[in-house]
């Protein structure tokens, strides 16, 4: 039920003014907009990873990690938390963390083009032509595009 109000105008709404924080570079006040969401809704995990985000900003890498942490064995993450926590591993410098995000997020929506998409340009960013060329066996069978 959470993961359906994040990923709607909902969640939207309410990340809007972390969004808008992040953005103008005051990462303070960004943690601060996201404790306050996070006091009213513990598991709102996007704004636990855009939280993560101001973190990594502020070069506070070890608590920006024990959020990732946290949040990437979460099941059934929604589009803009995988696309935050994409972000926070590219700015950690840790690109070999995003296969994995989206790897594990296939396996809850295995027909979503999307994630297969990103997980394929993970594994480009990161050359990896071996696990490229294995992005198409995550496809179910009898899956049509």
């Amino acid at each position: 039920a959470v993961v359906s109000t994040q990923s709607g105008h909902y969640g939207r709404g309410k990340l809007r003014p972390l969004y808008d924080a992040l953005d103008n570079l005051n990462n303070k006040q960004a943690v601060q907009r996201a404790d306050k969401l996070l006091k009213k809704e513990k598991d709102f995990h996007c704004a636990k990873v855009l939280k993560a985000l101001a973190f990594v900003r502020m070069l506070r890498q070890k608590e920006a990690m024990a959020i990732l942490n946290d949040v990437k064995t979460t099941p059934n993450l929604d589009e803009n938390t995988l696309q935050a926590m994409s972000v926070c591993y590219k700015e950690l410098l840790a690109p070999e963390e995003i296969p994995d995000i989206y790897e594990r997020a296939l396996k809850d929506s295995p027909n979503n083009e999307d994630y297969m998409t990103q997980l394929f340009m993970a594994y480009v960013r990161l050359r990896d032509y071996k696990r490229q060329q294995q992005v198409p066996t995550f496809v179910p069978p009898g899956y049509k595009c």
